[in-house]
């Protein structure tokens, strides 16, 4: 996944600092909602 990729290449420190951690493709919803209207 890119959060993994990311992990990999950047500093531990960061994904500390900003408070990122892997979500679950089943946690994600899309909705229109989050899309910009034009």
């Amino acid at each position: 996944t890119p959060f993994e990729l990311a992990s990999m290449l950047l500093d531990e420190k960061l994904f500390k600092l900003l408070r990122l951690e892997p979500v679950e493709p089943d946690k994600v919803l899309l909705k229109p909602a989050l899309l910009k209207q034009r």
